[in-house]
């Protein structure tokens, strides 16, 4: 199994940010057959961040994360909940202003 491994730290606090992070984990996936997230280092995630991160990355890859194609690893209990809870708001529906339909 190919893997790609990314390593963050610090404060997470841009929805630029997480798009970007997005960006590199979908076109890992598109080479490799899974991804990990490491965010040891990681002191605090924005929900900016990480709805960005895990909207952009579900949107592509609906079962990128239950599947475990990429997996957020060593995360500091309120980190892992900040990234729970954009998933939590996905599968409600909730999404970001350009993933909603457009109404002409």
């Amino acid at each position: 199994m190919s893997m790609h491994r990314i390593k963050l730290q610090g404060v997470l606090n841009s929805a630029t940010s997480g798009s970007a992070l997005a960006g590199e984990v979908l076109r890992a996936l598109g080479e490799l057959n899974e991804v990990r997230v490491d965010v040891a280092g990681v002191l605090r995630v924005t929900p900016s961040f990480a709805n960005a991160f895990v909207m952009r990355v579900l949107a592509a890859s609906p079962d990128a994360f239950r599947a475990n194609k990429c997996i957020i690893e060593h995360a500091l209990p309120h980190v892992a909940a900040a990234f729970e809870a954009s998933r939590d708001r996905y599968a409600r529906g909730i999404r970001l202003s350009d993933q909603l339909p457009h109404v002409a």
